[in-house]
């Protein structure tokens, strides 16, 4: 008996192994058979995650307009009392070098409206800012179309232009909205960027430290009174859903660069149609 209890032993292992292979052998084949399914494109990848519908505070209603582009340039054109205005909370860039002075004034109030017309998007800009600083920027050097942000010296070398930003992203299929830090290189984005000094013109990046100029300016108007900028620009139209995030500088405290004011990502959302 001693010498048979080895062979039984065996004869159960390979029966119990016998028992776990054919349990494992249809799901190995309907594994194959899935993975070879979904390989071959006979059934279509499931859809995207459905998206949230965006805060009720964080859209950009964007309303229809039958004025003529050009004329929405004009911020005081009438068409922009109907457009809905955006209440657009900014939020201030952290220190990133313990040299750097802390700065202790108020966040400013900033308001966005936009209206569509001529299939374009035009967005006007409105944010406090006490002082207008628009120094005189140096001639632009052949091959770089002037639109390096704070690459060479002004005029006076301690003086810093305000500016605006408006960020979209580029061929964005959501649902996660991209990096707020310009993008990454699975969603670079497309910034529309004026300067005081250097007007309206556009650039892309994917990521930090990335932008890029075009060579495109845009079109444009700006005004500084009562404490405030004014700034309306066209940009390449936005399909409904897509975000949108906005920025601004205040040269009079040196912003530049990665120092600034800036917004979380808004929502572009229809509105009914503005005569």
């Amino acid at each position: 008996m001693n010498r048979l209890r080895p062979i039984h032993s065996f004869l159960a292992a390979t029966v119990l192994l016998a028992a776990v292979l054919a349990v494992l052998r249809p799901w190995s084949s309907k594994s194959a058979a899935h993975d070879h399914t979904a390989a071959s494109g006979s059934h279509p990848n499931p859809p995207p995650a459905k998206m949230l519908p965006p805060a009720a505070n964080l859209r950009i209603h964007v309303g229809t307009s039958q004025v003529k582009g050009e004329a929405l340039l004009d911020a005081a054109a009438s068409a922009w009392d109907q457009a809905v205005p955006t209440a657009v909370i900014l939020n201030r860039t952290p220190r990133l070098y313990q040299t750097e002075s802390e700065q202790k004034r108020p966040i400013p109030a900033c308001q966005v409206r936009a209206l569509r017309s001529g299939g374009k998007l035009w967005l006007r800009l409105q944010w406090d800012d006490s002082t207008k600083n628009a120094p005189e920027a140096p001639t632009a050097r052949k091959g770089d179309g002037g639109e390096l942000l704070y690459k060479r010296p002004t005029g006076e070398t301690a003086a810093f232009a305000d500016a605006a930003a408006v960020m979209v992203p580029d061929r964005w299929t959501g649902p996660a909205f991209p990096s707020l830090l310009l993008g990454d290189k699975q969603s670079p984005a497309c910034l529309y960027y004026w300067s005081a000094s250097r007007s309206a013109r556009v650039m892309t990046a994917a990521g930090r430290a990335t932008p890029q100029p075009t060579g495109q300016t845009i079109p444009h108007r700006a005004r500084h009174e009562n404490g405030q900028w004014v700034v309306t620009i066209e940009l390449a139209d936005q399909p409904d859903g897509y975000p949108a995030a906005f920025a601004v500088w205040d040269g009079e405290f040196a912003d530049r660069d990665g120092l600034k004011f800036f917004s979380v990502w808004h929502v572009l959302t229809k509105k009914d149609d503005v005569k």
